[in-house]
């Protein structure tokens, strides 16, 4: 017997229809193909994961080498030159001061939430694309690396530091951001309790230099909102 197609039933050739496979006259389901989508985000997943274990076994073997048996007594963490693309959340070491994340290949930072004692932060050397919602609640900071990165939105990373009112020492070189105009005028006008920064010492000039070209666009910006008001505020009589 014959379908459309010219294809025999009854023990010839088989025919697959969308997800289903015939044969003779049976019609039997065949499992859809596992979408490539699905499968990228399994080996996604298992990198994450493998890179949480070696941060994991590298926290153990230092804290064992240290003869450290409790996490609140951790103050120093080395987790650099470890490949990694993910960190399980570091919250139980409340009394964290200094951890170093460089040379590993981070994309965004998700596993501070509860450091608020870090003092020294280091995370150049990665491949970090965005840092928004990430550090800000580390207000005690006075060091913070994050050269060699893909940071490019200079606005919004700056913001972010803008209430680390300890902050000192600020590498952000060798980042995207650092092309835009006026960007060390910027980062010194916006964050003037940075003493160095990109490993060079902040100086008054500059400091004074900054003021001026912000005070300026500062003021140029309220005259416009001013004088935008002012036309919508106009009285009628005047029309």
């Amino acid at each position: 017997m014959k379908v459309a197609g010219g294809v025999e039933m009854g023990g010839g050739p088989i025919t697959r229809t969308g997800t289903e496979t015939m044969t003779g006259t049976r019609t039997r389901t065949v499992p859809p193909t596992r979408a490539p989508q699905n499968a990228t985000i399994d080996i996604i997943d298992k990198m994450n994961a493998d890179s949480v274990r070696r941060a994991n076994q590298s926290i153990e073997d230092q804290l064992k080498k240290q003869n450290i048996m409790r996490k609140k007594d951790v103050r120093d963490l080395y987790l650099s030159h470890l490949d990694l693309v993910e960190v399980g959340d570091l919250s139980e070491y409340v009394n964290l001061r200094r951890l170093w994340l460089n040379e590993n290949r981070l994309r965004f930072v998700r596993f501070l939430p509860h450091n608020f004692r870090l003092s020294e932060l280091y995370l150049s050397d990665n491949s970090l694309v965005s840092i928004r919602h990430a550090l800000r609640h580390l207000t005690g900071l006075h060091t913070l690396s994050l050269n060699n990165n893909q940071l490019a939105r200079m606005e919004e990373t700056v913001e972010e530091l803008t209430n680390m009112h300890n902050l000192q020492n600020l590498n952000l070189f060798h980042n995207p951001l650092t092309s835009e105009p006026q960007y060390r005028s910027y980062v010194i006008h916006h964050l003037p309790q940075v003493i160095v920064l990109d490993r060079s010492l902040v100086m008054e000039d500059e400091r004074l230099l900054a003021k001026r070209t912000f005070d300026q666009e500062r003021m140029r910006l309220e005259d416009s909102i001013g004088f935008g008001r002012l036309i919508r505020e106009k009285p009628r009589h005047e029309k």
